[in-house]
């Protein structure tokens, strides 16, 4: 499950990023 919400994180900052760039 670690792995897994560490992978949401990731995914979730890469997309704000997108968002904002």
């Amino acid at each position: 499950m670690e792995e897994v919400a560490k992978n949401v994180e990731k995914t979730t900052d890469l997309l704000h990023r997108l968002n904002f760039s």
